[in-house]
């Protein structure tokens, strides 16, 4: 006797795929359907067992390594050599699947779809923005910080699956600030900052969405420099 044979993996339709070095990412922002299909002319499959394998590295906040219980496989009503199990995985995940194959026989069979990575994610992603001011110097009037000298600012998102190739848009006065982000080490916050100099209003934008197509609250403030002080001009009649 012969194991089962033909057995396939499948998921349910992405918000995005992506190949990276060989590896399909497939980014889920609900929950992912897994249908498992296997093939048995004689005896017929029994039941199928589902691994989700967390992906090395990944947040401590997506789920943890884990076998399901045996799924029941139904058998295809028109052909009969054809049994299928489906399983939901879900947010927050990032990791692969695996599935075993038990015939009614006893005989187990083994596939692992190791080229695709699976990111099931809900969570909207949170930033927080500091200003350093020039001798920790502002005022605050009409949501808008007035200042002299320089301003920096300081971008902290917090987003388990940044890529920084889709970081925030970061803008001021509508032109695109290039921003270097780097990770915080130990967790899933990265940091990015700018400076502003110079006389005039800056009124700065950041938007951003994760690949799974969760949407970050747009942030929007203006800072206004000025480093001239006032001058006064007194006549007499």
């Amino acid at each position: 006797k012969t194991d089962a044979g033909n057995i396939k993996i499948e998921y349910s339709t992405s918000v995005l795929d992506e190949i990276i070095e060989g590896i399909t990412f497939g980014f889920y922002k609900a929950p992912v359907t897994v249908t498992v299909t296997a093939e048995d002319e004689t005896a017929g499959v029994e039941y199928f067992e589902l691994t989700y394998t967390k992906e090395a590295g990944a947040s401590n906040v997506n789920t943890d390594t884990y076998k399901t219980e045996k799924l029941t496989a139904v058998q295809d009503a028109e052909d009969k050599s054809v049994f299928t199990a489906t399983h939901t995985i879900p947010a927050q995940a990032r990791g692969s699947v695996s599935v075993d194959v038990m015939d009614r026989a006893g005989n187990d069979s083994a596939k692992a779809d190791a080229n695709k990575v699976v990111v099931v994610d809900d969570i909207i992603p949170v930033l927080d923005v500091q200003y350093a001011f020039t001798d920790g110097q502002y005022r605050e009037y009409n949501d808008i910080y007035y200042t002299q000298g320089e301003t920096k600012v300081t971008f902290t998102i917090d987003e388990a699956n940044f890529d920084v190739a889709s970081k925030p848009v970061v803008t001021v006065n509508e032109e695109n600030r290039e921003v270097t982000w780097n990770p915080t080490s130990g967790t899933d916050k990265w940091v990015g900052e700018i400076t502003l100099t110079g006389n005039g209003d800056y009124a700065i934008k950041v938007t951003f969405a994760d690949k799974s197509g969760n949407v970050m609250d747009t942030y929007e403030k203006t800072v206004h420099i000025d480093n001239e002080a006032p001058v006064f001009d007194v006549t007499y009649d």
